[in-house]
């Protein structure tokens, strides 16, 4: 995979295990079911589809480009009442927000869930973020936040260059590296885009480069950003 991507290897049933915890997972699995309840029939093709993870990227998502889309689908993580979902903001865009509640443990049974979808999607945008201490390589960029950036090998040359790709020896876990390991093996055209951030939270300067890429994906201004408090979910964002 271009920019350098690793090997992304998630565990069946937690984040740490080790051989003497595999009998006491037996069954474990079972729990970390995802069901998908499409309000429609399923589209038969997605041109762009955005998956958006992590607390603030998929509130930010939810108040600024989804406030006039549709709800298509539910995807319910069993044991949850906090589903994710797939929205349609237009014939050739689609985003698919995911859940605080897809931890790491499940997020290989996310990516499996969706596998039609993905199937489906000639181009696959991720979208994480993370704080700036997780950089495992030197700070080149004097922004209170940045973007990194990994491709498939059948993104276009043009894609790759709207941010620099992440180095290593930095890798990512969740659903969004998921996705795009998954599309890697099926020969799909995917980036995933990690904001990195100095802070705990969004501010007009540090939302800039997920602005940019929205106003570029949509093609329309975004309604004018405006800070709230947002708690920083640092559960499933480490590099």
């Amino acid at each position: 995979m271009s920019g350098l991507f690793g090997e992304i290897v998630h565990p069946s049933s937690r984040a740490f295990w080790n051989e003497d915890d595999e009998e006491d997972d037996v069954g474990f699995d079972d729990a970390a079911k995802f069901t998908l309840e499409w309000s429609q029939d399923i589209p038969k093709k997605f041109n762009t589809l955005i998956v958006a993870e992590t607390h603030l990227i998929v509130d930010f998502v939810k108040d600024y480009v989804l406030n006039t889309s549709e709800n298509i689908c539910n995807i319910k993580l069993s044991g949850s009442k906090n589903p994710s979902g797939i929205f349609k903001i237009n014939d050739d865009l689609y985003v698919c927000t995911v859940s605080a509640d897809v931890d790491l443990t499940v997020a290989g049974d996310f990516v499996e869930s969706i596998h039609d979808v993905l199937m489906k999607t000639d181009n696959i945008i991720a979208l994480t973020c993370n704080h700036i201490s997780q950089l495992k390589t030197s700070v080149e960029s004097l922004e209170p936040s940045f973007m990194r950036s990994l491709s498939t090998k059948k993104v276009s040359d043009i894609q790759k260059k709207f941010s620099p790709a992440l180095k290593q020896p930095n890798i990512v876990s969740g659903v969004s590296a998921g996705v795009v390991a998954y599309s890697e093996a099926m020969n799909l055209s995917a980036t995933l885009n990690v904001l990195y951030l100095d802070g705990f939270e969004f501010d007009s300067e540090t939302i800039q480069p997920l602005i940019n890429i929205f106003e570029k994906l949509i093609k329309i201004k975004l309604t004018k950003f405006t800070t709230k408090k947002t708690n920083f979910n640092k559960g499933n964002l480490y590099m």
